[in-house]
């Protein structure tokens, strides 16, 4: 035999615990009975999965007392094997007889005949359809109802520093909470002076002017910080 169905689930199932070596004398046992139609004692099984060492010898007796059974001749036999190799010699036997016969039966033709004529017919539906195609094939439904356009949001267009850059209520609001105490009047001159210097193109300016009040009051009130502390200790 040149082939033969390897159920995976039966086998590992029953030789799922091997370890590798007794995994790969299991594995050339099956294969050399296969290919050989025929069943090994123990010297045959040595010899035939290529056995050298100790280890690989009793992993070879350990393989054909768990998974084969012994007859009186020394032989030992898989009962599975055996019946799917009877079976290929069966079907082999009867195939040779209906070769002497003249080959297959006289109603194996007309099946193939009626099989190719059942073809030809869909072949012939498919090219009428492909032809006249329907008002659903020309303008397929979606497989969905969701398909919304996609909206992308347009990005703000950066722009330099205005000199007329006004604190609106809501940003004297903001201060008044985040910088309580800080003079934003005073520090707005001298931060427009600053970015229009720098040349620098922002997107939101009303953010940068955040960002820049609270390091300036952080800075601001730490140069106050150390002058107070100076002057406290010139009094005391």
């Amino acid at each position: 035999m040149h082939h033969y169905r390897r159920n995976i689930g039966d086998y590992h199932k029953k030789a799922g615990r091997l370890s590798i070596l007794q995994h790969g004398v299991y594995t050339l046992l099956i294969d050399a009975c296969y290919d050989r139609e025929r069943f090994p004692t123990k010297e045959d099984a040595i010899d035939w999965t290529w056995a050298s060492s100790q280890e690989e010898i009793d992993a070879v007796g350990f393989v054909l007392t768990k998974f084969f059974s012994v007859g009186d001749d020394g032989v030992y036999v898989q009962n599975r094997i055996e019946e799917e190799i009877q079976e290929y010699h069966g079907l082999c036997l009867s195939n040779t007889i209906n070769g002497k016969k003249g080959g297959r039966p006289k109603g194996s033709k007309n099946k193939q005949n009626k099989t190719h004529s059942v073809n030809n017919k869909t072949h012939s539906v498919n090219n009428k359809t492909q032809l006249n195609p329907s008002e659903t094939q020309i303008n397929p439904k979606p497989l969905t109802s969701n398909l919304q356009p996609l909206t992308i949001k347009k990005q703000k267009q950066k722009t330099s520093i205005s000199i007329d850059f006004q604190i609106t209520e809501k940003m004297r609001a903001w201060a008044s909470k985040s910088v309580p105490g800080f003079d934003i009047d005073l520090e707005l001159e001298s931060w427009i002076d600053y970015w229009a210097g720098e040349g620098v193109k922002k997107a939101d300016w009303v953010a940068t002017w955040r960002n820049g009040m609270k390091s300036r009051s952080v800075k601001n009130y730490g140069i106050n910080r150390a002058h107070t502390n100076s002057t406290q200790e010139q009094v005391f």
